[in-house]
């Protein structure tokens, strides 16, 4: 899911990038054709690196304690437990996390480089443009912020409470502000929490 979600960010970039550069041509870039190849390239990377991830740790050889100091069952909590070399899956995982993470966010990050130049050229309407855009690059900051610190820092020989932190916040915490987030440019939330803080 997570690995799914780094694609459907970068497909979301792209969706703003399409409507801010291109206004005109958005209809016609953006069809239903175009979506369903978004959502097929989706799930098939997902599936295809997870299959590679599970076929990897079965191979292992698990000889230790069968408890995960951990909340979820990650990949990387599993490793600690094992007897194996993982030093080979270490260098695995650090090279996928470099495909499937800063990959992505490379590209997000020079469509948003392309938004912000066209914004800064268009008369009127910046401010539209740009809070059209602002949810989603908070949303991304947190997601590729927090799973760039887990996945591409040096793995250490046992678990820490620092993964345990991290992994909560991209787990549960940004898909918990999510709505909240992408609701800030609706105009009755904004109301509501304006009355919220009157009220406090």
């Amino acid at each position: 899911m997570g690995e799914s979600e780094c694609i459907l960010l970068v497909f979301m970039a792209y969706d703003r990038f399409v409507a801010i550069c291109n206004p005109l041509r958005y209809s016609l870039v953006m069809n239903r054709w175009t979506y369903i190849w978004m959502i097929t390239v989706t799930w098939t990377v997902s599936c295809v690196t997870s299959s590679v991830d599970i076929f990897l740790v079965y191979r292992l050889t698990f000889c230790r304690s069968n408890i995960i100091n951990h909340f979820i069952c990650e990949i990387p909590s599993l490793l600690h437990l094992s007897c194996s070399d993982i030093s080979v899956l270490n260098s695995l995982r650090l090279s996928g996390g470099v495909i499937l993470l800063l990959l992505p966010f490379t590209v997000i990050i020079f469509s948003y480089f392309k938004i912000i130049i066209a914004i800064i050229r268009i008369q009127s309407g910046r401010y539209k443009a740009f809070s059209t855009c602002f949810s989603h690059l908070i949303v991304v900051t947190l997601y590729y912020g927090t799973a760039m610190v887990l996945y591409l820092r040096p793995r250490l020989s046992r678990a820490d409470n620092t993964d345990k932190l991290i992994s909560v916040f991209y787990t549960i915490i940004t898909p918990l502000l999510n709505p909240l987030i992408y609701s800030l440019r609706n105009k009755e939330v904004l109301r509501a929490m304006r009355r919220l803080g009157r009220k406090l």
